[in-house]
């Protein structure tokens, strides 16, 4: 009896040391546990970190895309701008012409090189006494440079005009007379 009180004793002690060891890998895997909580709310953290990064991101890129657009419309209207102010813009497309019935008839192009050219001013009317060398050479005023919007206003005196418009031009100007609204 004694021998079994001593094997019991013995195997009460080899099952006291196993639920020690048991109580300590249970709180090894409460640490375990607890670490392992951490981790999860650090990532929650992070996670929720990403999302506003994506947020932003896209608030961002919304943001860039709007001021993309707005520019774009800037661009548009200074472009129609300056086409007023300094010429009529010319399409790349070929084909018919289109009829632009509230342009000027010198903007219009129709017959442009068949009526419109650069003649000499006719000599003033011949006086009496006058000798051929000593009259004076007819000059006028160019008409674009004296009545300039965009650039600065000259007194240029020319010897020519168009022979269409019967207005004094300078070979500079008959172009932008006849290409030009605004010149």
């Amino acid at each position: 009896m004694v021998e079994e009180e001593m094997e019991m004793v013995e195997e009460m002690e080899m099952v006291e040391e196993e639920m020690e060891m048991v109580e300590e890998e249970m709180e090894m895997v409460e640490e375990e546990m607890e670490m392992v909580e951490e981790e999860m709310e650090f990532v929650e953290e992070e996670m929720e970190m990403v999302e506003e990064e994506e947020e932003e991101e896209m608030v961002k890129e919304e943001e860039e895309e709007r001021v993309g657009r707005l520019v774009c419309v800037l661009c548009v209207g200074l472009v129609h701008q300056i086409l007023e102010r300094y010429g009529t813009p010319t399409s790349g497309l070929r084909g018919r012409a289109l009829s632009r019935p509230n342009l000027p008839d010198r903007l219009g192009g129709q017959d442009y090189i068949a009526r419109h050219y650069l003649i000499p001013i006719p000599p003033p009317e011949k006086q009496e006494g006058e000798t051929r060398k000593k009259r004076k050479r007819a000059q006028r005023q160019c008409i674009v440079c004296a009545h300039s919007e965009i650039r600065d206003r000259v007194r240029q005196l020319v010897t020519t005009m168009c022979k269409e418009c019967q207005l004094p031009m300078c070979m500079l100007c008959f172009q932008i007379y006849h290409v030009q609204i605004k010149y």
